[in-house]
């Protein structure tokens, strides 16, 4: 979640720096203001224990739980972890929540282009500003990043990342580069 976060602030901060080099000018468009769920780990406390006695020595660690912020309403898969384009499957471009999902389509070639393509958020999920559960997706060459970023850091999302993807209006306008 940590990672995902920094990624999508990075994100925001091209967006920032760009609309500031424009005097202000606003874009043709909304710039959705999304931001991932509050998120923590819990863990319980037990006592320890010897042989099936409890001791009076330091507790020791039972459970772990995530608990994340509460979304409310209709939950919305934006981007799929395989794909780096909104799909009319997973969202249909008639949807309210379509704006979302193109913005989020641009936070990725932005992520790619400002980690010198070595990784960006996939797997946008959530509902209206909240976004919740994401994957990262890096280079499948530079390191052990299944170790780092679980089964779902899919080498193959990765590396067709730059075949797949379609630039939109918020690509052209914050002068991403065309990846062909």
């Amino acid at each position: 979640m940590m990672w995902a976060n920094a990624l999508l602030l990075a994100s925001y901060s091209l967006v920032d720096e760009v609309l500031e080099s424009r005097n202000g000018q606003p874009p043709p468009f909304t710039i959705p203001r999304l931001r991932f769920v509050k998120a923590a780990l819990a863990t319980s406390m037990t006592r320890a224990s010897i042989r099936g006695k409890s001791t009076a020595s330091a507790p020791a660690v039972g459970r772990t739980y995530l608990i994340e912020e509460r979304l409310e309403g209709s939950f919305k898969k934006y981007i799929h972890n395989a794909g780096g384009q909104p799909s009319a499957s997973i969202l249909p471009d008639d949807e309210p929540y379509y704006t979302n999902a193109r913005f989020l389509s641009f936070t990725q070639h932005a992520q790619f282009e400002l980690t010198s393509g070595l990784a960006f958020v996939s797997d946008y999920q959530g509902n209206g500003d909240l976004l919740t559960d994401p994957q990262i997706l890096t280079s499948p060459t530079d390191f052990d990043s299944a170790a780092l970023f679980g089964d779902g850091n899919l080498s193959a999302g990765f590396s067709n990342f730059p075949k797949t993807h379609e630039c939109n209006d918020y690509c052209t306008y914050f002068d991403l580069p065309p990846f062909f």
